[in-house]
């Protein structure tokens, strides 16, 4: 192949060869640099909004689940003081069904 060219011939094939290199590390950066800025902001997206589901959905279990507990227990002494302090038998069986409903229920 040489054998045919001149060296102005030589210089451009060597020329495009560069330019052929460097417009492979241009666009192999800029697809990098693309790709990675695309990747991470997709990437948070997502696991701000699975985070945010998942925490929203625990938190509204555990609070629920701890409120009712609180609340129940809260209940409960209120009346069995009440209950103690009052003594009579009719007045301690309507809050002994009360104290049984799920708070829910009551509220």
């Amino acid at each position: 192949m040489e054998e045919w060219m001149d060296d102005s011939e030589m210089k451009g094939v060597d020329l495009l060869l560069d330019l052929d290199r460097v417009l492979d590390r241009v666009l192999d950066r800029v697809l990098d640099r693309v790709l990675d800025r695309v990747l991470d902001r997709v990437l948070d997206r997502v696991l701000d909004r699975v985070l945010d589901r998942v925490l929203d959905r625990v938190l509204d279990r555990v609070l629920d689940r701890v409120l009712d507990r609180v609340l129940d227990r809260v209940l409960d002494r209120v009346l069995d003081r009440v209950l103690q302090q009052h003594r009579s038998s009719r007045v301690r069986r309507e809050y002994k069904v009360i104290i049984r409903l799920p708070v829910t229920d009551v509220i």
